[in-house]
């Protein structure tokens, strides 16, 4: 219960911080995504249990809250939480440093989905490469920012203490 309450916690100032302060203050294509870091903690922790309705639910939320189209960055995250998820327990318990590259891998799988989203459904449009260079904007500031989401999130679920995992 700790561990869900702590992700709520978490993915309601992660999406107030997305929509109301980081626009003042990092231009539209190097915002990083505070949510995507959330699913992906989902996915390589497993804490709160439930993740991929957890990935989803926080894509629905971002989705409402920017106006997208409704399911489109829930599939999103579906797609990052299936990719990561056969990665948990490999490296983030005894190789923190794995952490970054797997960051950086989330903007690109994300743009990948989209890419194929957008293919089938606007056939005739060059959305693509839109997505691309957003994507690759957004892997410098979410590669900084796992260090402090994962940090922030242990400390909050105690997953470590209560798993007996070395430091």
């Amino acid at each position: 219960m700790r561990g869900f309450l702590a992700w709520t916690g978490f993915l309601v100032c992660a999406l107030g911080l997305q929509t109301t302060l980081l626009p003042l203050v990092i231009p539209e294509p190097w915002r990083p995504d505070l949510t995507r870091l959330l699913t992906l903690w989902l996915a390589l922790t497993g804490v709160p249990r439930g993740g991929p309705a957890l990935a989803a639910a926080s894509g629905l939320a971002v989705d409402l809250l920017s106006g997208g189209p409704l399911g489109f960055v829930a599939s999103l995250r579906l797609l990052l939480y299936g990719v990561a998820r056969p990665l948990r327990g490999v490296f983030f318990d005894h190789q923190p440093l794995w952490l970054l590259p797997l960051a950086a891998a989330g903007p690109l799988v994300e743009a990948a989905g989209a890419s194929v989203l957008f293919h089938f459904s606007v056939p005739d449009a060059s959305i693509a490469p839109d997505v691309w260079g957003v994507a690759l904007r957004q892997v410098p500031g979410d590669v900084i920012l796992v260090v402090f989401v994962f940090l922030a999130l242990e400390m909050a679920t105690a997953r470590r203490a209560r798993l007996g995992v070395a430091r």
